[in-house]
Formats: structure tokens, C-alpha cells, sequence
């Protein structure tokens, strides 16, 4: 599988999971049971992508991706497991903003304007997200993440 076909199915999953996941909480399924599942989801697929770039990261946009990884990883769980009091739609917006930077950091590193106005959106819905959709987030996550995904992967080829 090329990187760009890797790409593109991460963010159909990413889409189509997301979109999924809000019809199963909307109809009861736990939203911090279906966050853990979302946790190893988004860790799977952040290495697969970078996985999918090979060689052609530079070293200081791995570290930009692994301190993301890390922030994200940490203040998920800490979300997830009460010890910090927020809504669960927080982690959303710690996804974003946490992989916001990263994306922006790459696509200012490697000179693509796709990836750098991707990541500044990203941080900007990072903000906005648990105050515009408080109880449909994981539908937004579908449509700002999985959207936009879709079209830069399609615009990159």
C-alpha cells in the first residue's frame, strides 16, 4: 500500500469511525469506553502514517509528532480517568490541538501549504469544538477531521 492510499484509508476511518461511534453514544454506549477505543485508533494510526512517509521526515517534524503523540496520550487519559475534571468533548479538542501543532509544524518544515493551513484549522476547531458541539462531537470530529483529511490527501497526489 503507497503512502497516499494509506493516507486516504486512515481518514475514511477516521470519517466513517467517527460518525459511527456518535450514532452508538447517542444510542447509550459509553462515550469514555468508546474513547479508549478511539486512543489505540488514533496511536495505530498516527504511526501508520508516519510510517507511510518513510524517510522523508525530517527528524525535527518526528519530534513534533512524537511530543504530540505524548501530550495527547497523557491528557486523554488523565481526561478519561477523572483526574482532570472536563468534559469528554476536551479530548477532542486536545486532539486537535496537540496534532494541530504537529500538522502545522510539518507542513511549515517540509514547505507544503496544505498541511500548514490544515494544522492552523485544526487548532482553530481545537478551540472551538466544545463549545459549538457539546453533545454531537464525535459527528463533528467526522466532519471536520475525516473531511478535510479526505480532500488534502486527494489535493497532495
Amino acid at each position: 500500500m503507497t503512502g497516499e492510499q494509506t493516507r486516504m484509508l486512515w481518514a475514511l476511518v477516521y470519517l466513517v469511525g467517527f460518525a459511527a461511534t456518535n450514532f452508538f453514544v447517542q444510542q447509550g454506549f459509553s462515550e469514555t469506553f468508546a474513547w479508549a477505543i478511539w486512543i489505540v485508533v488514533i496511536l495505530i494510526s498516527t504511526w501508520s502514517i508516519g510510517k507511510s512517509w518513510g524517510k522523508k521526515m525530517p527528524d525535527s517534524v518526528m519530534m513534533a509528532w512524537r511530543a504530540a503523540t505524548g501530550v495527547f496520550v497523557v491528557l486523554s487519559v488523565a481526561i478519561l480517568t477523572g483526574y482532570v475534571q472536563a468534559p469528554m468533548s476536551a479530548i477532542l479538542a486536545v486532539y486537535f490541538l496537540t496534532f494541530g501543532a504537529a500538522r502545522f509544524a510539518t507542513g511549515h518544515e517540509m514547505k507544503m501549504s496544505q498541511a500548514t493551513a490544515f494544522g492552523l484549522t485544526n487548532i482553530a476547531f481545537g478551540l472551538l469544538v466544545t463549545s459549538w458541539f457539546p453533545d454531537n462531537y464525535f459527528l463533528a470530529a467526522a466532519i471536520l477531521l475525516g473531511i478535510p483529511m479526505l480532500l488534502m490527501n486527494w489535493k497532495m497526489k
